[in-house]
């Protein structure tokens, strides 16, 4: 990661390791916080399971099941505690002074709507 954010180009998907995160954020020219409710992501998480059922997802390998019960409970018990103990952390290091002025903060779909900049990309 350290070498990839030292590019001049560079897009991290996720945060990994939170006490990394800072170190690889200095560098960036803007940070897109995609902070949705909870209900919203249970809501996506599920419409994916229930349309890889009709059609696995492409960009995985050929024969993977994602529709397994321990599959299925392990997604929703990382999304619970990604809300409650990483999102409060994030949104901490996030509110950094050196941060506050690249950060865009979206909370909404109609929020994420309006960076109309980002989906011409």
């Amino acid at each position: 990661v350290r070498k990839a954010v030292s590019a001049a180009e560079w897009i991290l998907d996720g945060h990994g390791p939170l006490d990394l995160l800072p170190e690889h954020l200095k560098n960036a020219g803007t940070i897109i916080f995609l902070d949705f409710p909870m209900y919203r992501n249970l809501f996506w998480l599920f419409k994916r399971q229930i349309l890889v059922l009709f059609q696995p997802r492409k960009e995985l390998p050929s024969g993977v099941n994602e529709w397994q019960f321990g599959h299925i409970k392990k997604m929703v018990q990382t999304l619970f505690k990604q809300h409650r103990l990483m999102n409060p952390e994030l949104s901490r290091i996030l509110q950094k002074p050196e941060f506050q002025s690249k950060v865009i903060h979206i909370r909404t779909i109609g929020e994420l709507k309006k960076l109309s900049w980002l989906s011409a990309r």
